[in-house]
Order: C-alpha cells, then sequence, then structure tokens
C-alpha cells in the first residue's frame, strides 16, 4: 500500500501525453510502447568502473555519480549530464539541471536516459537516507 507506485515523465505541446514511466512495484520502465524489467536493462559497470551500464534499443549508456552530479556516457563521450537539487542553511538553494548534447537526438532515448537519473538518484536518495538511520 505504500510506498512508490509508478513516476510518469510527460511532454508537452501539441502531441502532448506520457513520455515514459518508472512502474516502481513491477521494477520496469514503459518508454513509446515498450516495457521493460530494470535487470533485462541494468548492469555493473564491470571491475574497474565506479558506473552502472544501462541499455535501450541498442544503445549502451554508462552512468556515474561524482561530485553532487550523476553524467552519462555512450562510448566515452559525456552525453548528458544532471545536478540534483541540493538544499543549504546559509546561502541560496542549489535548483536541479539537465542538460543533453546534441548527441541525442532521439525521443525515446533523451526519456530513456532522465528515467535512468530519476531511479539513480532516488535510489541514491534511499540509500543514503538508510545510512543515517
Amino acid at each position: 500500500m505504500l510506498g512508490r507506485k509508478t513516476t510518469t515523465l510527460r511532454t508537452s505541446g501539441f502531441f502532448s501525453g506520457s513520455a515514459g514511466k518508472i512502474h516502481w512495484r513491477d521494477k520496469t520502465f514503459e518508454i513509446g510502447g515498450k516495457t521493460k524489467k530494470w535487470r533485462k536493462v541494468e548492469r555493473s559497470g564491470g571491475w574497474f568502473t565506479s558506473g552502472r551500464e544501462w541499455e535501450w534499443s541498442g544503445h549502451t549508456y554508462t552512468v556515474k555519480h561524482a561530485h553532487h552530479r550523476w553524467t552519462v556516457t555512450d562510448s566515452h563521450e559525456e552525453v548528458a549530464h544532471f545536478t540534483p537539487y541540493k538544499s543549504h542553511l546559509l546561502r541560496s538553494n542549489e535548483h536541479a539541471s539537465l542538460h543533453f548534447t546534441s548527441a541525442i537526438q532521439d525521443e525515446h532515448q533523451r526519456a530513456f536516459i532522465i528515467l535512468v537519473l530519476l531511479y539513480s538518484e532516488t535510489k541514491r536518495k534511499d540509500k543514503q537516507a538508510k545510512a543515517t538511520e
């Protein structure tokens, strides 16, 4: 009953609607009518990397977190980065920001990267909260 159910990524404009979803209970991503289990699209980056590899429609992305920033690479080229919101007591809060390079033109690939970043940041925050309990 409690906990996350679905996170929906929506598009705006003339063709507004759902660009993708994270189904937390089913442990799936849904993009463009395709639904895939997380365990089918995610794998460890290997022995010598701190990142995770994610695959969707023939593209493999490595996602890493360091210094309060997520980076997404494709064939060792950065294609996106995400800086989560960060609150501060004595100075201005830092707003979240997401940037894509021109290498990512396909809307389904963009949606997949956004969902992976949301998933990764949520899991990181959950792990951080458990560590402080």
